[in-house]
C-alpha cells in the first residue's frame, strides 16, 4: 500500500513481458515496444491510479496482457536498439476512442492474466 515509482512499474511491466531489464533498460524496452513515450516519462514520480489504469489499458490495446515469467538472468542489452536511431513518434497518453463496458470489465479481462 505504498506509492510506487514509474521506474519500478516499468521494471515490473517489462518483466511481465518475459524480459529481464532493470532501471533505464526497462524504460528503453517499454519505449521500443511503444508502451510509453520517452519525452513524457519521469521515472522518479510515483504512479497515480489513473496512470495505472491507462497503462493497463495500453497493455490491452497492444495485446500485451498475457504475463510471462521474468528470466533469471538479465536479457542481452544488445537486443535493445539505440534510441537515437529510433524515430520519435508521439503516442498520446489518452485517446478519444469511446470506452465500452468491456474496457472497464476487469473480470472479463482476467482471462488474459490466467493464460
Amino acid at each position: 500500500m505504498k506509492p510506487i515509482t514509474k521506474l519500478r512499474v516499468a521494471e515490473i511491466i517489462s518483466a511481465s513481458q518475459g524480459v529481464h531489464y532493470t532501471g533505464q533498460d526497462a524504460v528503453i524496452y517499454l519505449i521500443v515496444v511503444k508502451l510509453i513515450l520517452r519525452s513524457s516519462f519521469d521515472e522518479k514520480i510515483t504512479l497515480s491510479r489513473a496512470e495505472a489504469f491507462q497503462w493497463i489499458r495500453q497493455l490491452a490495446i497492444h495485446g500485451k496482457l498475457k504475463i510471462y515469467g521474468r528470466p533469471i538472468v538479465t536479457t542481452e542489452l544488445s537486443l535493445l536498439p539505440d534510441l537515437i536511431d529510433q524515430p520519435s513518434k508521439v503516442i498520446p497518453d489518452f485517446s478519444t476512442e469511446p470506452v465500452t463496458d468491456d474496457d472497464l470489465n476487469f473480470v472479463h479481462s482476467w482471462r488474459f492474466f490466467r493464460s
